[in-house]
């Protein structure tokens, strides 16, 4: 058993969904590109994504969390996924705030039994920008990690007309079949579960 606090500040957190809620607007109602869009038809066979800045919105902190699903850039699934060892979700959420301002969270890490479906909504192209109105909203990016041996990437799911991952995706990421790997609960102990990660 590992006990480890995790802890950021309010203002980081809130600081992260203002940026996230401007990208938004920008990339879904502006008539602009959405950042990491996926490449044409004819692309190159290359990685699993060429990379992008999409991330979720609160951020994971927990170092265990992070050698499973690290801080990088998400982007469009763009390429070949024949190389993924392991499809991992990871996601953090608020569950206190202490006098000073730090923000508590609680983390988990999980297992994709069989992403197949997940990689073919998740392949699916961005929808064009939309030139209509778009809600002011901001939406988790629902970000998925991808374990290439040598490396991890991170790819989020398409995205409509506003921005916001597509209906498909979201149906996709909630009911793919997942096995717990970690979990770092509000009481700050993280629980490893041996076996779930191979």
């Amino acid at each position: 058993m590992i006990t480890r606090r995790r802890t950021t500040s309010a203002a980081a957190v809130l600081s992260g969904l203002a940026a996230v809620a401007l990208a938004v607007t920008l990339a879904g109602c502006s008539g602009g590109a959405a950042p990491g869009s996926g490449a044409s038809s004819d692309a190159p066979a290359g990685p699993p994504t060429a990379g992008g800045d999409a991330r979720p919105l609160v951020p994971l902190v927990s170092g265990e969390a992070l050698e499973y699903c690290p801080d990088v850039g998400a982007g469009h699934l763009d390429g070949p996924t024949d190389a993924v060892e392991a499809t991992y979700i990871c996601s953090a959420r608020v569950v206190d705030t202490e006098p000073d301002g730090k923000v508590i969270t609680q983390e988990t890490v999980e297992r994709v039994a069989d992403p197949a479906t997940l990689f073919e909504a998740y392949a699916a192209d961005d929808e064009e920008p939309t030139d209509g109105m778009c809600t002011m909203q901001v939406e988790d990016p629902l970000v998925v990690w991808l374990d290439l041996g040598d490396e991890v990437v991170a790819v989020r799911a398409p995205v409509d007309g506003c921005g916001f991952p597509t209906a498909d995706a979201k149906a996709a990421y909630e009911a793919a079949d997942r096995t717990l790997v970690l979990e770092a609960g509000g009481d700050d102990v993280i629980v490893p579960h041996p076996g779930n990660d191979e």
